[in-house]
């Protein structure tokens, strides 16, 4: 058998290599051609993607994987084209006619690939021993009775609703007065996080319910609740948040089985339940393409567009494209002998600014970070479109070796907390669904996103805690939970 250890010395050593050497020629401004860095940046990604060197299939490190890369996928068109147009705007058709300045930035990316895998892999070796799932099928974990667990789900719609624009896509496209929301006015931006947070430690309550037609009504009540908040407070107002809390649920229906089942058959109930989600999960994929194009096109007559012109459209100018932007703006910058680093500033920054907005304005504090007034706004080229990929607030602080060691700290972190999920536990796997559940704003948008997320997590455990024990009931014998195995086999 394969040594785990042995594995991931060998991958520390070949990609600590190539992330030292990328980084090394980086530094005395030795790049790799365009088409050669897009290679082996999707290389990076494909290999990383196959070989997450995590347990539960790897569901966290594969998403993040794909997210970080995915931005990148607009760069393809140089693997056919020499000349290749990926921005539109004048003041990008000017900038990316520097080829340099392109592979500059393509190197910067995998750099930041490499440092993530580099963590994965040492996450995962120093864990290797100790990720055998803590199986509980004789014991019945205490869970909410419905008075309590019913309130809840109305709190967690509640926040959502604070979030949610005021006007459905069919009556205003997603730009400024559409898409002002009353967490706005009240600066709680992070209130649809909370919610999120809110409905997973609600799912994990219905995973442990043993009482059948509790759970029954629980799981009802819980899918209502769902679907209300994705399909009429998200995705027909334009939103797209709530594809971080899809991926979340489908994640912790998806790796049950591995907990709570034999090995063999949890591996076995686990793969059936990808499968059977993998079709009403490529038409979503689908939905919340087209939305990035539809949300903004759709009220207006003379704009509307087919289902298939929508869909190529979002495919090629959507949410990741345009974080794209971000990063060519901040290569700019380093072009031009602009770039002054902030050797760890934004982080401590994040620190300063972690009591929440409605807190802060009460008091009349201004924080460090606030939602305009972040690194997603610094704007030198004058070509951002708003968003912050994962790998540029440790470029900005640290140049380019920031952007490899503080990926591989990202990457560690994931690896401890998916080994941690798979030894079972209410808060472990809280963590790892408030991860996936964060996935898409932490790596487009910035780090507060994810911050917010896991402070939310904790806040939302200790309540879910002290609500348990509050609750006293006779002991009962253990029977098979009510979700998600009464709901398929």
């Amino acid at each position: 058998m394969k040594s785990p250890v042995l594995s991931g010395a060998v991958h520390l050593a070949l990609f600590g290599t190539l992330g030292i050497a990328l980084t090394g020629g980086f530094l005395v401004d030795l790049v790799l051609p365009i088409k050669t860095g897009v290679v082996l940046l999707f290389a990076v990604a494909a290999y990383a993607f196959v070989f997450p060197a995590a347990p539960s299939f790897g569901i966290l490190s594969r998403v993040l994987v794909l997210i970080y890369v995915l931005p990148f996928s607009v760069l393809l068109g140089y693997l056919v084209e020499r000349d290749y147009v990926w921005m539109l705007t004048p003041r990008g058709l000017e900038i990316i006619q520097d080829r340099v300045l392109v592979a500059e930035m393509i190197a910067i990316g995998t750099i930041g690939l490499v440092g993530l895998f580099l963590g994965l892999r040492a996450g995962a070796m120093l864990g290797a021993r100790h990720t055998a799932p803590r199986r509980s099928t004789t014991a019945t974990r205490r869970t909410l009775s419905l008075p309590v667990y019913l309130p809840l789900l109305v709190a967690a719609l509640g926040l959502s609703w604070l979030s949610a624009p005021k006007e459905t896509i069919f009556q205003g496209a997603y730009v400024s007065e559409q898409s002002a929301t009353a967490a706005d006015k009240v600066n709680f931006p992070a209130a649809f996080l909370v919610s999120y947070v809110l409905l997973l430690v609600l799912a994990l309550d219905l995973e442990h319910e043993a009482n059948r037609s509790v759970g029954r009504l629980k799981l009802v009540s819980f899918l209502a609740t769902l679907a209300y908040v994705v399909v009429v407070l998200q995705l027909l107002r334009g939103n797209r948040e709530s594809s971080g809390l899809v991926l979340a649920v489908l994640g912790l229906f998806v790796t049950a089985p591995l907990l709570r089942d034999a090995a063999v058959e949890g591996a076995r109930r686990a793969r059936r339940r990808s499968l059977l989600i993998l079709a009403p999960l490529l038409l979503l994929i689908a939905v919340f393409i087209g939305l990035g194009e539809a949300r903004g096109t759709y009220n207006e007559v003379s704009a509307r567009l087919g289902v298939r012109e929508t869909l190529l459209l979002g495919l090629s100018q959507n949410t990741w494209t345009a974080v794209l932007w971000t990063n060519l703006s901040a290569m700019w910058e380093y072009r031009e002998g602009l770039l002054r680093y902030k050797y760890g500033q934004t982080y401590l920054d994040y620190v300063a600014s972690l009591p929440p907005g409605f807190v802060t304005r009460a008091l009349g504090v201004n924080r460090r970070v606030e939602q305009w007034s972040n690194l997603n706004f610094e704007d030198p080229a004058g070509v951002s479109a708003g968003g912050l990929h994962i790998v540029i607030a440790p470029f900005k602080n640290f140049g380019a070796p920031g952007a490899l060691l503080i990926l591989a700290m990202i990457g560690f972190l994931v690896a401890r907390v998916e080994q941690a999920h798979m030894r079972g536990g209410v808060f472990a796997r809280l963590l790892w669904a408030g991860m996936l559940c964060s996935s898409f704003l932490w790596f487009w948008y910035g780090d507060m996103p994810f911050i917010r997320a896991m402070m939310a997590v904790v806040l939302v455990f200790a309540a879910y805690q002290v609500l348990l024990a509050l609750r006293v009931r006779a002991p009962r014998k253990a029977r098979p939970a009510a979700f998600p195995s009464s709901l398929v086999s």
